[in-house]
């Protein structure tokens, strides 16, 4: 009887104990989803993967809006072309032009703990200085030397004066500041990349390719931390799927060039208690490019008359809903070297259009609507593409109903993403194309030399001429501001008065977000759309 007591015992003992740890261990995984719950994370919509595995300071792949939150820059592109300090607080430029010295923030680390310093900086460098791959950018082409001169001093010698070379370090890549420890092996410039390390305020939870990237906080991160503990870019390729994700609350934010908004959907947006609409001015133009290997376009009366036929403040006010504004000249009053007096463009005024391709010879001889020179109708291709920018099919069904009262026949050429490209800068099978300027620090020099300048004996890729290629030229060779704006002067005033393409609309950054967001801002970059770290939930 005893032993019957003490084995009951023993079993109520045990019982109690199994209770107790259960209860335990379900109170730790309550407390555990709690917590998760208690997590605050954003999710922002991406057209394309960020590509995470690849997304190496020096690539070229990968969703450009990720590098920032990962890499820092040496300094940074503020308003109008302002440099401002990065991981180097202050910099010295030799009497030349060609020595820079930069004394960089001291204490910093990268995400994986290891220090920030000049060899990281040297290091970095190397893995981008005098490589075929970036010879397209000045600094990589021109760089000589890189020399430490003590742990946080770093002297940098170009073999030419170039009056951009801050502004080319502020780009997203390749001159972004990587850790040494984020190759194999590690230190060696020319080891091969494994990790994405860097002293940035982020750094990769997860990735699930074409799915979606968690970024968490990186705590070493020398500035002041985000206020959200993560930040989830989600793939949606679809602008009006966006849309829908946004509508049913499985993203938080859309918009900008990394997950554009279709703009006939702002109006049902704008309607909704739980969306806002939020847009600032931009440095990015939409525009015509003239194909210059057309003998239509090479006379200049044709140029301006097209010019002149396009209703430029409808495509603002009535597709855009005046979110934006009609172009004037080819680059937006926020680009450097832009003033009100070399802005200039052309009114709409279809009649004058009419008169001057009278004057060179395009009548209606038929009746048929369509004018005619020599036995041939007026009938020319307009190129698009809309997996990037949706509303470009607007545009350019707008422009074909200007164009076709004026008598041109236009033919709307819509082309996926990479054929349009290769249209483009391969095959140059356009007449027209809509285009984009670039935007932030590539604007106006990258653009104009890359559109606009004829170089080893090809033609450009849009308009080229012996003037404008000479005075893209000068602008490098001025040394201070005053005779470079006048250079600038110039070279609008030319574009203008030859009608070297055809300013549509001046874009701004349009962003939708969740009403339970707070601290939204946008930043001056188009890499670096909204200020991320300032986010938060209401």
């Amino acid at each position: 009887m005893l032993n019957l007591r003490r084995r009951c015992c023993a079993i109520f003992i045990f019982c109690i104990l199994i209770t107790s740890i259960l209860t335990a261990c379900q109170t730790e995984q309550k407390v555990s989803r709690n917590d998760e719950e208690a997590l605050k994370e954003i999710v922002v919509a991406s057209s394309t993967d960020v590509e995470i595995d690849k997304l190496d300071a020096i690539s070229s792949k990968g969703l450009m809006q990720a590098y920032p939150l990962i890499y820092d820059s040496l300094v940074e592109y503020g308003e109008k072309g302002e440099i401002v300090p990065k991981l180097a607080e202050t910099w010295d430029i030799s009497a030349d032009g060609r020595t820079y010295t930069f004394y960089l923030r001291k204490g910093v680390k990268f995400s994986d703990g290891t220090p920030f310093n000049s060899e990281a900086v040297k290091f970095s460098v190397q893995r981008w200085a005098n490589k075929p791959e970036y010879s397209w950018l000045n600094v990589a082409k021109n760089i000589e030397d890189v020399e430490i001169i003590d742990d946080y001093t770093i002297k940098m010698t170009f073999n030419s004066r170039y009056y951009l070379t801050l502004t080319e370090f502020t780009y997203p890549r390749p001159f972004r500041i990587i850790s040494p420890s984020a190759v194999e092996p590690v230190g060696d410039p020319n080891g091969k990349f494994i990790k994405a390390i860097g002293t940035g305020p982020w750094k990769v939870e997860k990735y699930i390719k074409n799915d979606k990237t968690i970024f968490t906080i990186n705590h070493y991160y020398w500035g002041e931390k985000p206020k959200i503990d993560r930040l989830i870019i989600k793939v949606i390729p679809d602008p009006q799927t966006r849309v829908f994700a946004l509508q049913n609350e499985e993203i938080d934010i859309a918009g900008g060039q990394m997950g554009s908004i279709p703009i006939e959907s702002l109006d049902i947006i704008q309607k909704s208690n739980r969306l806002k609409v939020l847009s600032n001015p931009g440095t990015t133009s939409y525009l015509l490019m003239f194909n210059n290997d057309n003998e239509l376009f090479k006379d200049v009366r044709v140029r301006k008359a097209i010019n002149y036929a396009i209703d430029k403040e409808n495509i603002a006010v009535n597709l855009f809903n005046n979110i934006g504004s009609k172009a004037q000249g080819l680059f937006q009053p926020t680009v450097p070297y832009v003033t009100k007096q070399n802005n200039k463009g052309y009114e709409f005024n279809p009649q004058k259009a009419i008169e001057l391709l009278k004057q060179s010879g395009w009548e209606d001889s038929d009746g048929d609507n369509v004018l005619d020179k020599d036995g041939k109708p007026f009938k020319i291709s307009l190129v698009l593409q809309v997996e990037e920018f949706p509303e470009w099919k607007s545009i350019c069904e707008v422009i074909q109903s200007d164009l076709a009262k004026i008598g041109i026949d236009v033919d709307l050429k819509l082309l996926e993403s990479a054929a349009y490209y290769d249209s483009i800068w391969k095959k140059r099978d356009y007449d027209l194309v809509i285009y984009r300027t670039y935007s932030d620090g590539w604007n106006p020099y990258s653009f104009l030399i890359s559109l606009f300048y004829s170089d080893d004996g090809n033609s450009a890729v849009a308009y080229g001429d012996e003037k404008l290629n000479k005075l893209i030229d000068q602008v490098l060779t001025v040394s201070n501001e005053k005779d470079r704006q006048q250079v600038y002067d110039k070279i609008f005033k030319f574009m203008y008065d030859e009608a070297v393409c055809v300013p549509i609309y001046y874009c701004d950054e349009i962003f939708v977000i969740n009403n339970n967001i707070s601290g939204f801002e946008f930043g001056s970059t188009t890499y670096l759309p909204v200020i991320w770290n300032n986010l938060d939930l209401k």
